[in-house]
């Protein structure tokens, strides 16, 4: 069977099995944290108890020993199924979780053994989900990762280890890089970092999210929620573009009322001011200044003022 070795002293090793056994073997070169076969004997195998610091101080297991069963690094994989990996420091998986019931029948379908490396499991189970039809080639589909490291160099190690294994295949890979808040805050609400990261920027919330912001989205696929958060995100933009072409057609003035809007066809612009037509005072006084000249010209026929009564003459 298969084997990790956790421990190394002198001529012996103690190696972790894939049925959860540890059982002590000759060292024959052998590294910490590599994966060996053998052939183990019934009376050399000890079960694991569920707490591993037990184990730990049980089998005299130093600290590299103890970091092999330790969860130190989480990485989620969305496309409808959505799973959890749980790694230790050496990048291996130690646990896979499905957080949802596709999730669950994939997985009931492949074989993950144990302490095998995050880019081959995540290989195996990428491979399935283009075997169940989950996937099936096409280049506008999304398969979103997120990656939550023990620290932040560890987060950009696994973020370009999985770079590398999912850009082989033609679904778009997404990766992010999370918080161990984030990862909590996901698990709390039953969904995973990465879908979480999604549907907060849907409902536009910043801060704590609920479940019923959560329930509406969390069991659409990938494809599917990003497409609504690509339709939120254009609608504003259409708003505004709307908002530039009224006011371009006059939709609206500086005083807010619209019976003083220009008419359709006579928008406002640098050569044709629609303020210029009403504001200046001098244009409609202009013609009274020929009235004002064609009066000078009667004064002097006004003769009432002029005696003429000597005149003599027709008429008088």
């Amino acid at each position: 069977m298969k084997a990790l070795i956790v421990e190394i002293r002198g001529n012996s090793a103690a190696a972790l099995c894939e049925n959860s056994g540890i059982v002590k073997i000759p060292n024959k070169g052998y590294s910490v944290g590599q994966q060996v076969n053998i052939v183990a004997k019934k009376k050399s195998v000890y079960r694991l108890s569920a707490a591993v610091a037990c184990i730990a101080m049980f089998f005299g297991l130093s600290t590299t020993g103890y970091a092999a069963f330790t969860p130190y690094s989480y990485v989620t994989l969305d496309v409808n199924p959505s799973f959890e990996y749980t790694l230790n420091r050496f990048d291996q998986v130690i646990g896979v979780e499905s957080v949802n019931d596709d999730a669950e029948a994939v997985l009931n379908e492949i074989d993950i053994p144990k302490f095998r490396n995050i880019d081959e499991v995540i290989k195996l189970t990428i491979d399935e989900l283009y075997n169940e039809g989950y996937l099936t080639g096409d280049e506008k589909e999304i398969m979103l990762l997120s990656v939550c490291g023990g620290d932040d160099g560890k987060t950009k190690d696994l973020a370009e280890k999985l770079t590398d294994v999912t850009t082989a295949y033609e679904a778009t890979p997404d990766i992010l890089e999370v918080t161990e808040d984030d990862r909590k805050a996901a698990d709390d609400l039953n969904t995973t970092a990465g879908k979480l990261a999604l549907i907060l920027d849907i409902v536009n919330k910043t801060d704590k999210v609920t479940e019923a912001d959560v329930e509406k989205y969390v069991d659409k696929s990938v494809k599917e929620i990003i497409a609504v958060l690509d339709n939120k995100t254009k609608k504003p933009s259409s708003t505004n573009s709307a908002n530039d072409v009224n006011e371009k057609d006059g939709a609206s003035d500086s005083t807010g009322s619209g019976s003083q809007a220009p008419s359709a066809g006579k928008a406002p612009s640098a050569s044709n001011p629609p303020e210029e037509t009403t504001s200046s005072p001098e244009t409609p006084q202009k013609p009274e200044a020929p009235a004002d000249s064609a009066d000078k010209p009667q004064v002097p026929s006004d003769n009432d003022d002029i005696d003429d009564s000597d005149i003599s003459g027709p008429g008088k």
